[in-house]
């Protein structure tokens, strides 16, 4: 199954089986790319309180269909 995505040629022979193995192996900027070519936006929830430490439950990705 392939897992290219509209117009992501850094997603070229990414299978669904080889997937792991190429990001362990891919370089900080080609990892940049991938992340890039399936996110469609990151949206973070202001703060309740000036002052709160950073929360990752506030983070949501929107992932390309």
């Amino acid at each position: 199954r392939e897992l290219a995505a509209r117009s992501a040629p850094v997603l070229d022979g990414a299978t669904a089986d080889t997937w792991a193995g190429l990001w362990e192996a891919a370089p900080f900027e080609r990892k940049r790319a991938l992340v890039r070519a399936l996110t469609d936006r990151v949206v973070v929830r202001s703060v309740r309180r000036v002052g709160d430490r950073f929360d990752p439950k506030r983070v949501r990705i929107l992932w390309r269909a």
